[in-house]
């Protein structure tokens, strides 16, 4: 990612979101790191809930609707937790 910052589109964030969350899931079917989620359904819920303990988190995704370097930042950290 260069020093300069792109506009992502609000559509695009849209769809980044619901490719990373199947991939997610993808993840968790095999490494079974949330043992009790069965569902692509159940998985979003769980994020959603997870989303509602880290109160920072609804603030960080709207700061990545507007730049790519924080969407690329957020998928290295999500790499890095799991």
């Amino acid at each position: 990612i260069g020093a300069s910052a792109m506009q992502v589109s609000k559509q695009d964030a849209d769809l980044f979101f619901e490719l990373m969350l199947s991939l997610q899931y993808y993840c968790n079917q095999k490494t079974k790191k949330i043992p009790d989620v069965e569902t692509l359904q159940e998985y979003i819920e769980y994020m959603q809930e997870r989303q509602k303990r880290k109160p920072g988190m609804k603030a960080q995704r709207k700061k990545m609707y507007k730049c790519s370097e924080y969407l690329y930042m957020y998928i290295m950290i999500q790499c890095n937790e799991e």
